[in-house]
């Protein structure tokens, strides 16, 4: 609820993917393949944690081998939409299904489903996958690569996508402003050869009345400021 009296401590990693952490408890969100690879997130890289949600699919959300490293040896609680925890399952990675609206406790933290939908994408990356936001504690929201929708739930934190398929500044504006946030993290970019981008477009982006902070990968902030 806002006016939590607790301290949070946010870290970004590559691309999607954050460590959200309180009073010796911690929980991920989008371990993809851009955060163990550009950042070396790696198994023994995190701290315990409480659990870890996954949004959709997609390689830079999911690294599966370290998901499966994970939930096997330190047998962490992974938490994603249905069609994943499905696809998970072939894959050995036991997942918990979370839907739209519900509610549950994961370790110390309170985590609700958003229903998203994902921006449209080539031809061979079709059908669009499954794509379940999150709000962590009434306070932190990630959408994963959704589109703006006039149902995104209020919070004080956003995690707002930036660059993707469908997915721009102007978008991540009016995303900003259906949920109301009072601090935005760009997320959702990762300069790479294959993916290259403007970091200076990125810390350039502004919206009045919401503070707006780039995260460096590694980088954290204490919230509330």
């Amino acid at each position: 609820m806002w006016g939590n009296d607790m301290k949070y401590k946010v870290t970004k990693y590559a691309q999607s993917c954050f460590l959200i952490e309180k009073d010796g408890h911690a929980l991920a969100l989008d371990i993809g393949s851009y955060a163990v690879e550009n950042n070396g997130m790696t198994v023994d890289r995190w701290p315990k944690l409480d659990g870890i949600l996954i949004t959709h699919k997609h390689f830079d959300h999911a690294h599966k081998p370290t998901l499966k490293a994970l939930t096997e040896q330190q047998n962490y609680s992974l938490v994603t939409n249905s069609s994943f925890a499905q696809e998970l399952k072939s894959y050995g990675v036991a997942a918990q299904v979370l839907s739209p609206g519900e509610e549950r406790s994961l370790g110390a933290f309170s985590i609700r489903g958003v229903a998203q939908h994902h921006g449209d994408l080539p031809p061979d990356w079709q059908p669009g996958p499954e794509c379940l936001g999150f709000v962590v504690d009434g306070i932190f929201y990630t959408p994963g690569d959704s589109l703006p929708l006039p149902s995104m739930p209020k919070a004080e934190v956003l995690f707002v996508p930036v660059i993707g398929p469908q997915m721009s500044f102007e978008t991540a504006r009016q995303m900003i402003e259906i949920v109301k946030p009072k601090l935005a993290i760009p997320m959702h970019y990762a300069n790479t050869k294959k993916y290259p981008i403007s970091m200076d477009e990125i810390r350039a982006f502004r919206v009045p009345g919401v503070e707006v902070l780039v995260l460096d990968d590694g980088a954290s902030l204490t919230w509330p400021r």
